[in-house]
């Protein structure tokens, strides 16, 4: 469902996305993406790091997971994600969605937001990984 970014709290997400987004190393795909997650630890970002080595880099949601479990997270509730790719929304990758069921619930929310239309599209967890092991 895609929504304008009005309330508070959306813009402030998308603000700070925002201000993320520069900080993605992105030189080969030239597609930055930057990710906050709300855990029940706080609050955790991460861009994507691109590599020559191809499987040496890392997404911007999986970077802000593992900053989370450095620092004790054990539960996400939420997943904010942007990217720089304007005509489309960019949404998160198959490792990144199962890396997320280990600490969210199917019902938990994802939120992508359009940089260039300034509208958010709200996902559960469930809908992105529909045939998933894991119990809700």
């Amino acid at each position: 469902m895609k929504k304008n970014v009005s309330d508070n709290k959306a813009k402030n997400y998308y603000k700070e996305l925002k201000q993320l987004l520069p900080n993605a190393c992105s030189e080969f795909s030239c597609v930055k993406v930057a990710a906050i997650i709300v855990t029940d630890k706080g609050i955790f970002k991460g861009v994507n790091v691109e590599d020559p080595v191809l499987n040496l880099g890392i997404c911007a949601e999986r970077n802000a997971i593992f900053n989370a479990l450095t620092n004790g997270m054990k539960r996400i509730y939420a997943i904010h994600l942007i990217s720089n790719v304007t005509d489309s929304e960019l949404n998160m990758c198959g490792a990144c969605r199962q890396m997320a069921t280990t600490y969210m619930n199917l019902t938990d929310k994802v939120y992508v937001y359009n940089l260039k239309r300034g509208t958010r599209s709200v996902y559960t967890l469930g809908q992105l990984l529909p045939h998933s092991n894991k119990k809700i």
